[in-house]
């Protein structure tokens, strides 16, 4: 994620999703919820 003031960068920051299954707490992501999300992945 970045973060942009008048144009320019100001901010960047790195992010971790935890998939939560309410009954056990954290769980693999599901593959239908994982194809969708690597959508928004970056590449570096």
């Amino acid at each position: 994620m970045a973060a942009f003031q008048e144009g320019s960068c100001i901010a960047l920051c790195d992010s971790v999703l935890v998939h939560r299954d309410p009954a056990t707490g954290a769980a693999p992501i599901p593959p239908p919820l994982r194809e969708r999300l690597e959508g928004f992945a970056l590449r570096g």
